[in-house]
């Protein structure tokens, strides 16, 4: 799981084709600009989002600006990701900070661990393979999880709120 940020142009109207590829060349000077999604720069830093926004904002084309996770490509994407977040030009996944939480199971017998993610699987989001796999839920599914790790006697940590 990274961080990163995102920030998305307005399509500019009555602008001739040359001023868009102007843009994405200043764009490109302006910052480092590690993938995109259309209208959507992503870049690593918030530093880099500020300056980014600021530009396109001087230019009358910012729409707005996100926090990302990003994942990783091998992770498993359930049928409500694309709800909650997109899959980039590069084929890579990216969940939006603002509406997604990641918690990961720390601690309890492995068969309730295991009961417990059967139970939690139809709120799962995306699962990102690592020494302990990171899972990404909807924001609002927290007290749930907290219920489900209470109810089968395992500790889930959220690694960000």
């Amino acid at each position: 799981m990274k961080l990163r940020y995102g920030v998305e142009m307005k399509q500019p109207v009555d602008k001739l084709p040359g001023f868009i590829a102007q843009i994405i060349k200043a764009t490109g000077e302006l910052v480092n600009v590690t993938d995109r999604d259309g209208t959507l720069a992503i870049v690593q830093t918030s530093e880099e989002a500020n300056k980014l926004a600021l530009f396109y904002e001087k230019k009358g084309m910012l729409e707005s600006t996100f926090s990302l996770f990003q994942l990783n490509p091998n992770s498993t994407l359930y049928g409500s990701f694309s709800d909650y977040g997109f899959i980039s030009r590069s084929d890579v996944p990216y969940l939006f900070v603002e509406t997604t939480i990641p918690f990961t199971i720390t601690d309890g017998d492995e068969t309730q661990i295991r009961m417990a993610k059967m139970q939690m699987e139809e709120d799962f989001l995306a699962i990102e393979p690592s020494v302990s796999n990171i899972y990404y839920v909807d924001h609002h599914k927290k007290e749930l999880l907290e219920g489900y790790a209470r109810a089968y006697g395992i500790k889930v940590t959220f690694l960000c709120e």
